[in-house]
């Protein structure tokens, strides 16, 4: 739904010059915005789809830095941190990606008509011309298909006139940004070169602790012996970061019929997303035993806070941590075993967009893209203060697209027609391969990695329709689009068990320099030249997994004015299925895929403007529900690497009973089979959901210089059946102690708040200030709790203020203040953990603390 108060968003690259000319905008709207949501230019208020679209200068003015800021901005959406700065977590009426594991995104993130990998597919949003939040199934007109929705971002392309921008930005947590753009004419009317950069620092203010590895000796053969390591400062804050981003476009246009356009973008973020453990321990001491024994409250806090004496060992600081934790987030210190700094994501992309027109109706299109992303971060799997169980990931991955698009009019532009082809294909980019995973037990006592050179890839042809029956019945029109689709998916993944013996034996290691022991991908096909023993490396081949399935959409859109429009849409969406990795134990061989998930919906809704004299008014709603089938489910299966006793796996396949293999279910003298999950989580098909909701928006201006926005939205799910169960042999692992009951509360929807509401207030004053043209806005956002896997993550809400001077003096320089967070409240990105862990705590990933902040600006040239 529309939130934006209204502004023009200039013509996207990816218009077709006679679509831009149809572009209508109804009397008294002039400023309307202009998305191209259907793949042609079109007024928003016109088009049949619940969209929030946001021009490059209203970007700017609600203070969005990246892509993940929409939340603040955008009803009905969620964008949770999911590991590093540049994965985000999306999540659009219930659909997202999975938690963890090798599922396809619900929501697909688009620059410049090209779907994003999940990793990296965070966007800096400096320069661009405009953003538009798609919602509900996508497919018959964008490359990839995607079950909940798409975010459009389309970059500023080069034109042929000089011009430009230069701005700074300061804030206090060493906050540090300087950014610009110039357009350079390199031959008139033909060839044209756009230049842009950003480049910041955030300081953060989440204070970590470092604490170093164990030290393993043998003093005697097969006797080992552990010493604690140390706890000391990092020298980087947890949430700091850095980026570098640059772009670059080239426009050919030698003739009026063919035009060419090529970007090139580049970005380089380091840090990961803050953690605290802002619910501590939820029951029982943290440790017991040797070396876990000091009483709660006895030490002082890492900082030297606290009423206790003692300080220094790592039981000690442990139990700070504990103390600390039942305060509450206010204390903002984590513990960490690897400096935060080394997290690192590195995303190249270049895309070529060729547009022939064919005569005055008909337009060929082709899109070709190739993107590169390199990404290490690490987290703790535990939710404790101290570490016990790190995880660090590395992500390296290929991305290669191409989209052929056929698109015009008939019968004097009654008849609107688009139709293409679609490949996509994302492959390992080196070492480390699509994933590789690795679990550090207690300091560096036990390391396992698991490496996963996965492969996906995606064909499809698609073909949508638009016809007016405005002869008929004025205003009326109808649509319809297919959408066939292929998806493959093989990997070939490597465990390895690091012996005790081999310390610090980490990915992190895998840096440049470094000397790590992860196999590349032949050595993972061929099963050898591995750097351990066999009897600690197990390799598998997963062959080609392969789903297919027929999308569609279809509407009934009534124009009953130029200020009034509705319309009903009835789709089906769908998200592939595949593997999960690594190796699944035998007993759960049924578990190794997961099936495809589908969602078939209907949407009812309507876009109203409204206008007397300097009054102004607009609402926009939509109705939605919808049956989604095999709901893909990220379940927690813990036990991981000790496994389960179940007495029904004794004497299948790979479970003989022998010593090895032969044990007691816990508590009872009944005989089994010892089972193992390979991954921490595991995604199955868990049930049948059915999903509703409701999404209003509106603006309200009743003078010139005065403008109020707000926005509501609710989604409700509901478990209709479940189809997994306690008996199933997945049901060993999440319905028994120490995992989950198999409940609708375990096949919760993950990542959607229930409700999320905006509202907000601009005003302009009447006269100059210093030349200038000054606004100033007070905005409010409501984030209803959610789940994220296993946790609860809790609402928060957040008051963000700006003061904008813009053209002071009609110079071309502006300058704005702001405030984010204006009253200090604790706002959270995410979770930290999937799971409460084996010690019942949580740990949450947390916004900024209250944000101050001033920008200037300087344009030049045309703009």
């Amino acid at each position: 739904m529309l939130v934006s108060t209204p502004a023009l968003a200039e013509q996207a690259p990816s218009v077709a010059p006679q679509a831009a000319q149809e572009a209508e905008v109804s009397d008294g709207f002039a400023d309307a915005i202009v998305v191209t949501a259907r793949r042609r230019a079109e007024d928003m208020s016109k088009v049949p789809v619940a969209i929030t679209a946001f021009s490059g200068d209203q970007l700017i003015a609600k203070g969005i830095q990246s892509t993940a800021d929409l939340t603040k901005v955008t009803p009905g959406l969620n964008i949770a941190s999911g590991g590093t700065k540049t994965s985000p977590f999306i999540v659009i009426r219930g659909q997202s990606k999975g938690v963890t594991g090798n599922g396809s995104p619900g929501v697909i993130t688009y620059m410049n008509d090209v779907p994003l990998p999940i990793y990296g597919s965070l966007i800096q949003t400096f320069d661009m011309e405009n953003i538009q939040v798609l919602k509900g199934p996508q497919g018959t007109l964008f490359g990839r298909n995607s079950i909940g929705g798409a975010l459009l971002t389309v970059t500023k392309g080069a034109s042929h006139e000089f011009g430009g921008y230069v701005a700074g930005e300061i804030g206090n947590h060493d906050f540090t940004q300087i950014e610009g753009a110039i357009n350079v004419p390199l031959i008139k009317d033909k060839v044209a070169l756009r230049l842009a950069a950003q480049i910041g620092h955030d300081g953060g203010d989440m204070k970590p602790y470092q604490y170093s590895g164990y030290t393993v000796s043998e003093p005697t053969p097969g006797t080992f012996v552990a010493t604690p390591g140390t706890l000391q400062p990092s020298s980087h804050n947890v949430d700091e970061f850095a980026t570098e981003s640059y772009r670059a476009s080239l426009l050919i246009e030698p003739t009026d019929w063919f035009k060419n356009v090529t970007v090139g973008d580049y970005s380089k973020i380091r840090g990961t997303p803050n953690g605290t453990f802002d619910k501590g321990f939820t029951t029982g001491t943290p440790f017991s035993g040797a070396g876990f024994t000091t009483p709660l409250g006895q030490c002082k806090n890492p900082d030297g806070s606290g009423g206790g004496t003692l300080g220094g060992p790592i039981n000690c600081n442990l139990t700070s941590a504990y103390a600390a934790a039942a305060n509450g987030a206010a204390d903002r210190y984590t513990f960490v075993t690897q400096d935060p700094w080394s997290a690192r994501a590195i995303i190249k992309g270049i895309t070529n967009t060729t547009t022939i027109r064919l005569g005055e109706n008909h337009q060929l299109k082709n899109i070709f893209a190739i993107r590169t992303t390199d990404t290490f971060t690490q987290a703790s799997l535990t939710g404790l203060p101290i570490p016990t169980i790190n995880t660090a990931t590395q992500v390296a991955l290929k991305q290669t697209t191409e989209e052929v698009q056929l698109s015009g009019s008939f019968f004097d532009n009654d008849l609107k027609y688009t139709v293409g082809g679609f490949f996509y294909n994302e492959k390992p980019n080196g070492l480390g391969g699509y994933q590789a995973l690795e679990v550090n037990a207690f300091f560096g006592l036990a390391h396992s990695i698991a490496t996963t050179y996965l492969h996906n890839s995606s064909k499809a042809v698609y073909g949508q329709i638009d016809y007016s029956l405005d002869k008929l019945i004025p205003g009326l029109s109808l649509t319809g689009g297919l959408r066939q689709t292929w998806d493959t998916q093989s990997a070939c993944t490597v465990n390895q068990l690091i012996p005790r013996t081999t310390v610090g034996a980490s990915m992190a290691l895998t840096e440049p320099g470094g000397v790590g022991i992860i196999p590349g991908e032949d050595e993972c096909s061929a099963g050898t030249g591995l750097a351990l023993p066999s009897a600690l490396v197990s390799t598998q081949i997963f062959p080609d997994a392969k789903f297919k399935k027929l999308t569609y959409t279809a509407s009934a859109n009534w124009q009953v004015t130029p200020d009034a429009l509705l319309y009903v849409a009835h789709r089906r969406g769908y998200r592939a299925g595949g593997y999960n990795t690594p190796l699944i134990d035998p007993y759960l061989a049924d578990y190794q895929t997961f099936r495809p998930e589908t969602l078939t919906d209907w949407e009812a809704g309507v876009k109203l403007r409204a206008r007397l004299g300097e009054m102004r008014a607009t609402l926009e709603l939509a109705l939605v529900t919808g049956m989604d089938t095999d709901n893909q489910v990220p379940a927690s299966t813990p036990g991981a690497a000790t496994g389960k006793c179940v007495a029904a796996a004794l004497g299948t396949p790979g479970h003989p009973g022998a010593p090895a293999d032969a044990c007691f279910v816990t508590g009872t003298t009944t005989p089994g089979s010892l089972v193992k999950v390979g991954g921490q989580t595991t995604i199955v098909n868990g049930a049948d959901l059915t999903i509703r909701g409701v999404e209003a928006a509106g603006t309200f201006s009743p003078f010139r210089g005065l403008t109020f926005n707000g926005s509501l939205a609710y989604t409700e799910v509901k478990v209709d059946s479940i189809t997994l169960s306690p008996t199933s042999p997945m049901g060993y692992f999440l319905g028994v102690p120490g995992g989950i009951p198999v409940t609708p509360a375990s096949v919760a929807i993950q990542g959607q708040p229930k409700w999320t509401s905006n509202a907000g207030v601009t005003v302009a004053y009447p006269e100059p200030i210093l030349g200038g043209d000054f606004t100033a806005s007070l905005d409010y956002h409501y984030n209803g709790s959610y789940r994220s896997a296993q946790i609860i993550v809790p609402s928060w809400h957040q008051i963000d203020m700006r003061f904008n001077l813009a053209n002071i003096g009609d110079t071309g320089m502006s300058a704005a203040i702001y405030v984010k967070n204006l009253t200090n409240e604790t706002t959270y990105l995410g979770t930290g953990a999937a799971s409460p862990g084996s010690f019942s705590s949580q740990s949450y990933m947390l916004g900024s603390t209250r944000t101050v902040g001033l920008r200037v600006s300087y344009k030049f040239g045309a703009q």
